[in-house]
């Protein structure tokens, strides 16, 4: 056998092994191939209010795009796409501005005046985090816990995000298949849900003011209602890295 197929098939094992993996307690998969419908079996297919524009390869009506205005996608509303901890988000962004207004990216709980459930985010520093909030009626310090990473992110870059949330001390945030460390912040201790959908490009993050909504473009949205390994991150991360080279 060459050594050219023996690392063939090591990479075929690889990627069937993985595949499978990936596959497992995935609650929604949104490729935004024309449209917002979830492949993941589950049907729970999106609720679209943004335009349908280019993907990172330059495809036609392959990913939305969200004006920062008042663009969203909702999902459906379910108790199982409110699952409790751990949970894993998983996404292609390309923000217009970095702007703590403008760049949430998706909540799994669009509550009114109230953190709850769990959302990924730029905030106004720069960087990517990810949150709980307690949905005790309020959005400050005290009603949600949250990790900042390190690297700041610039406008008009794809970037594959993915957040893991394993509990209120354990989160991980990963930039194009990088641990991006990062520190803690708030004080709530547990997640708790509101009745509300989850939504993709907006959040409510500002007690008694307007919500929140992202300028920018966004695909192949994923969320898991468990906690990925870091090799499966790294997995799913290289496997659109290298299908990205081979459609350039």
């Amino acid at each position: 056998m060459t050594k050219l197929l023996t690392t063939f098939l090591a990479v075929l094992a690889t990627t069937f092994l993985y595949s499978q993996d990936l596959t497992t307690d995935l609650l929604v998969h949104y490729p935004f191939d024309g449209n917002a419908q979830d492949i993941s079996g589950n049907e729970f297919h999106g609720i679209p209010n943004a335009t349908l524009t280019q993907d990172r390869f330059g495809n036609a009506d392959s990913a939305y795009y969200f004006d920062g205005i008042d663009d969203f996608i909702d999902l459906p509303i379910s108790p199982v796409l409110k699952p409790q901890l751990p949970i894993t988000f998983s996404c292609w962004v390309k923000f217009d501005v970095i702007d703590g207004y403008k760049s949430v990216i998706a909540t799994n709980d669009f509550a009114t005046d109230s953190h709850s459930g769990a959302w990924i985010n730029v905030g106004t520093s720069g960087t990517f985090s990810v949150s709980i909030g307690n949905n005790t009626g309020n959005t400050s310090t005290p009603n949600r816990r949250g990790k900042s990473g390190t690297s700041n992110l610039l406008p008009n870059v794809w970037y594959h995000l993915v957040a893991v949330i394993n509990g209120p001390q354990d989160m991980v945030l990963y930039i194009d298949c990088r641990d991006d460390s990062g520190t803690y912040n708030g004080t709530a201790s547990y997640m708790a849900y509101s009745s509300a959908p989850g939504s993709i490009g907006r959040k409510d993050a500002y007690y008694g003011g307007p919500a929140s909504y992202f300028q920018g473009s966004l695909d192949d949205f994923r969320y898991w209602n468990r906690a990925l390994t870091q090799d499966e991150v790294e997995y799913l991360c290289q496997f659109d890295l290298d299908l990205e080279e081979n459609e350039l």
